[in-house]
């Protein structure tokens, strides 16, 4: 969106009729200041611009048919316009008019607010019929709402801090529709729609050409395919021999486990008796001691009967 040029008439303290074209020569340079005392007009023009495109001003939110503080005390009527190049790559006309009217008593109050949106190629008139719609339409060729216009290409003094404030999500928003990125967003969008419908489509002939080779090897000679059924009989056969030896070998090693098991435990009997042997002969031994000793046992009480008889 570019602003080609600014026309309005009895807006705040500019009364009478005004215009600016930004297509002329002085603006060649694409940069210029607006710039004067203060009163003299400069948010007025600003004032003309909002008015024109959204039928509002940054100052005055609300202008109605009891409310407008913008028309000129002195004047009847109030009117801005501004012609642009519009995010389709047209030119439009957008216009904002409202007229006052004085009663007997002194009072006033004013006419409902028209707007106008105008293709500057041809002339037409693309207003739609209500206001509002008027006020959306203008929106749409532009690309901004009111609130991103005013935080991004219209900044009234004092109000850059609200577009540092906004949220993140917010800004981000308002810079895609000031630097119209949302273009290449939707290129974007369709590229990667476009690369998913290909990539189906990858998937859909390496599907069939699957399919393709199954039917082709079903094709081959009757020779060649019982030639492989043969061979993968045999592998079969050979495969169930193998596998009742295995089964062979693994009952001949379970056998022989439980054999040597079996080795270990009489190992393990004949040590326990063999621990158990030497205590026995040792008894045995003493047993045969005490049998001894009793047999002499008389001779011993004789000869002590003869020593104590000897004594006597």
């Amino acid at each position: 969106m570019k602003i080609l040029s600014v026309s309005f008439e009895n807006v705040n303290c500019l009364a009478g009729k005004w215009r600016i074209d930004f297509r002329d020569a002085a603006f060649s340079d694409g940069l210029f200041v607006l710039s004067g005392d203060t009163g003299a007009g400069k948010s007025s023009i600003l004032d003309a611009i909002t008015l024109a495109l959204y039928g509002r001003t940054a100052r005055q939110k609300n202008i109605s048919d009891t409310v407008n503080e913008i028309m000129n005390r002195d004047a009847d009527s109030c009117s801005a316009e501004v012609e642009f190049s519009g995010e389709d790559g047209d030119g439009w006309r957008a216009s904002w008019t409202q007229r006052r009217i004085r009663h007997r008593d002194g009072s006033s109050d004013f006419q409902t607010a028209k707007m106008k949106l105008v293709r500057l190629s041809d002339g037409s008139d693309e207003s739609p019929p209500r206001l509002d719609a008027v006020k959306a339409a203008i929106a749409a060729k532009t690309g901004f709402t009111f609130d991103d216009f005013t935080r991004t290409v219209l900044l009234e003094q004092g109000e850059f801090d609200k577009f540092l404030h906004a949220g993140p999500k917010e800004r981000a928003g308002i810079l895609e529709r000031a630097t119209n990125t949302a273009k290449f967003a939707e290129a974007g969008a369709k590229i990667n729609e476009r690369a998913r419908a290909e990539n189906r489509r990858l998937d859909e002939l390496k599907t069939a050409e699957k399919l393709a080779s199954g039917r082709a090897a079903g094709a081959r000679p009757r020779e060649v395919v019982e030639s492989e059924r043969a061979k993968a009989a045999e592998t079969a056969d050979s495969a169930a021999r193998r596998a009742d030896a295995l089964r062979a070998e693994k009952a001949w090693f379970a056998e022989d486990a439980a054999i040597a098991a079996e080795a270990l435990a009489l190992e393990a009997g004949a040590a326990a008796l063999e621990a158990r042997r030497a205590p026995r002969e040792e008894a045995a031994a003493a047993l045969l001691r005490a049998d001894s000793a009793r047999a002499l046992r008389p001779y011993a009480t004789a000869a002590a009967a003869a020593r104590s008889a000897a004594a006597g």
